[in-house]
């Protein structure tokens, strides 16, 4: 999950875990490894859904024509507030998640 920037990063307790300038590299590892698998139509991806490498890998596995199940930690409504749309400025991961 992306960090919280309320909680990581800098001058904060706790170090950030991922640069957002590092989610494109994440997001093409993702797709290379699917690739290795041999992933493609009819497979299943499961993933938690939460903003950063799980909607990363739920979109990698779509391309080709995967099947994506979110298995939500919580409620909908909780786990977007706090998994998903808690930092997210652009929509980015709220897109994503739709």
């Amino acid at each position: 999950m992306i960090d919280n920037p309320a909680h990581r990063g800098e001058g904060k307790a706790m170090p950030p875990r991922i640069s957002p300038s590092k989610i494109q590299a994440a997001a093409a590892r993702i797709h290379f490894m699917l690739d290795e698998a041999g992933a493609g139509a009819g497979d299943l991806g499961l993933c938690g859904g939460a903003s950063g490498s799980d909607l990363l890998f739920a979109a990698a596995c779509l391309d080709p024509g995967m099947r994506v199940e979110l298995l939500l930690a919580r409620a909908e409504n909780e786990f977007l507030a706090e998994s998903v749309t808690f930092a997210d400025h652009d929509r980015r991961w709220e897109q994503s998640y739709t």
